[in-house]
């Protein structure tokens, strides 16, 4: 760094430097333009916003112009999605990108098609200098098809795929799309693909009430309690679900027992905030019974709802079976045909996934996830009213 390019910094940068301030001071406008001297200066910048108020990251609107100058930017996944958080709503960017990588994975389920993302987003990485974010998340969501579809044995629905020692070595048996290689009948195989499913769905929906109990402890609300009894009442309903759907053998005595503790400390504790009394939030509560009743009844089924990622995996692969057996059948001359049928079936099927993806996979993450963390979607994106192609005082 020389002694002019050290000069343009208004003061020396420690290893962590944090800009705060109040609202509309131009906290945005200083972070900007001393990232952008300090990558002049010679410095290795990452710019990370983390507005608390409203984690929407402005800084992403000069995405292009802050890479260009060397400056790394950390910004959220829902820029992507169009969805912006309401104001002191979470920024579940970090939880939303783990579970949808998972789903992702679950519901196209193939690790044939999970290679061919792969290739995708590698000649996509080759052809730009800088992978957009999207092409960075299309590595991520095709390793993890990948994975999944070499644990459940599923090869472009190939079943001879198992006859090859080095994929079979990679199956998980009780998820096995092909069980009676791994001796485990097409019930147990089903039963533990379900299970997870409301392993996960139960998970995701705990971590919820975790998040609610930590933020609302740290401000001193006392409706903490009653995420706490949301929490009691989902692990319980979990079993129900198990029993019901899977029919496996639970005592239901003590898992009533829970629900209705869980059920007492909503109704309880709901109302209460910060600005009101015990009494006044007690009320508010008791008056909210049949709703919190009906919230009961909704928290089974978003547990039952994470089973989609089970049936819409199936359902992929058993379009990818039929297409390969009406290729199958097509034999001499007429095996372009054949072929023909293969290259289309599995385009289609691939475009169905994603399709899925998008109705599925997200819609966990923004209803069911987001709902029990009583997230609304409700933020404004940040509109400049003109947007300058450099940034200076």
């Amino acid at each position: 760094m020389t002694a002019d390019q050290a000069a343009r910094l208004p003061f020396p940068l420690a290893p962590v430097t944090v800009v705060t301030g109040h609202y509309g001071v131009g906290k945005t406008n200083f972070a900007l333009n001393l990232a952008l001297d300090a990558a002049a200066a010679g410095y290795r910048v990452t710019l990370a916003d983390m507005d608390v108020v409203n984690p929407y990251f402005r800084s992403n609107e000069y995405r292009d112009l802050l890479e260009e100058a060397g400056v790394r930017l950390i910004a959220p996944v829902f820029d992507i999605l169009g969805t912006v958080p309401g104001y002191r709503e979470y920024d579940i960017s970090f939880w939303f990108l783990g579970f949808f990588t998972l789903f992702f994975a679950m519901i196209i389920g193939d690790a044939g098609y999970g290679c061919l993302f792969l290739l995708t987003a590698a000649a996509l990485t080759v052809k730009s200098k800088k992978p957009s974010d999207a092409v960075q998340l299309l590595w991520v969501l095709s390793i993890a098809t990948i994975v999944w579809g070499a644990m459940t044995g599923t090869w472009f629905g190939l079943e001879g795929a198992m006859d090859v020692p080095l994929l079979r070595s990679l199956v998980v048996s009780t998820f096995a799309n092909y069980p009676e290689y791994f001796n485990v009948t097409t019930t147990q195989q089903q039963n533990s693909v379900m299970k997870f499913c409301f392993i996960l769905g139960t998970v995701q929906l705990s971590l919820a009430c975790v998040m609610n109990i930590r933020r609302k402890t740290q401000e001193k609300d006392l409706s903490w309690v009653a995420d706490l009894g949301w929490l009691c009442a989902i692990c319980a309903l979990y079993f129900v679900v198990l029993y019901l759907v899977i029919g496996e053998q639970v005592n239901l005595t003590p898992i009533a027992a829970v629900v209705l503790l869980g059920f007492v400390l909503v109704v309880c504790f709901g109302g209460m905030s910060p600005d009101k009394t015990f009494a006044q939030g007690l009320k508010a509560g008791l008056g909210n019974a049949f709703t919190v009743f009906l919230n009961t009844i909704s928290a089974f089924g978003n547990i039952m709802s994470y089973i989609r990622l089970f049936a819409v995996g199936m359902a992929s692969l058993a379009i990818a079976q039929s297409f390969n057996n009406m290729a199958l059948g097509f034999k001499g001359p007429l095996v372009v045909v054949g072929i023909l049928i293969m290259l289309v079936g599995h385009g289609l099927n691939i475009v169905m996934g994603l399709l899925s993806v998008v109705v599925h996979g997200v819609r966990l993450n923004l209803l069911e996830f987001s709902g029990q963390l009583g997230m609304e979607w409700t933020g404004t994106a940040y509109a400049p009213f003109k947007k300058l192609d450099k940034i200076r005082k």
